[in-house]
């Protein structure tokens, strides 16, 4: 029978002086107080309660959008369709969806109240089509974009909604209160 191979040999170690071989990652940046998540308090719609954190740079729809993710179900009915989606209130008032996270006050509890999803004739205009359409007030401007874009084909990406004024991606229509016949504009941002 013949020997088993001989084991290569070994390579010697790198003197202590020289550099380490392994690719040593790039420091992480340093944290602010101010990036560290915020906790709150959240009531949902029924009177539940879960601590959450949020990012206080985050737009405070941009932290309900996360908070449905995290500790509240998505609102639809049994087929599917969205029925109502969360605003967030602390106090019992309506906190706007484009203010900071920072600016709310992590003491007092911050409400998930539900929005009805109802509808309303708008008048839509996006990369040259004009046009009128049923459109819905409390689904995520982003979720109506990503429907626009397919159905019109709109190329590429970076679309979003203004309708008195720009949307942030997670705000919903009903922050704006349109009334039938105002213009909903899909607008490239950039």
């Amino acid at each position: 029978a013949a020997a088993p191979p001989a084991a290569p040999p070994k390579a010697a170690a790198p003197p202590a002086s020289a550099p380490s071989p392994r690719i040593t990652p790039p420091a992480r940046p340093s944290r602010a107080d101010d990036e560290a998540p915020i906790a709150f308090q959240v009531v949902l719609p029924g009177g539940g309660q879960r601590k959450a954190r949020v990012r206080p740079a985050d737009s405070v729809a941009d932290a309900v959008s996360r908070l449905v993710s995290l500790v509240a179900p998505a609102p639809v009915d049994l087929t599917g369709r969205l029925t109502h989606w969360y605003r967030a209130a602390q106090d019992g008032r309506l906190v706007p969806g484009d203010a900071a996270v920072r600016d709310l006050d992590p003491a007092r509890p911050l409400e998930l109240v539900l929005v009805p999803n109802d509808v309303v004739r708008l008048e839509v205009i996006a990369d040259g089509a004009r046009f009128q359409s049923m459109v819905a007030l409390a689904t995520p401007s982003r979720m109506l974009v990503a429907h626009l874009c397919a159905w019109l084909g709109l190329p590429g990406d970076g679309w979003a909604l203004r309708c008195g004024r720009a949307l942030g991606p997670n705000e919903v229509l009903a922050e704006v209160a349109p009334r039938p016949g105002d213009t909903l504009i899909v607008e490239r941002r950039g």
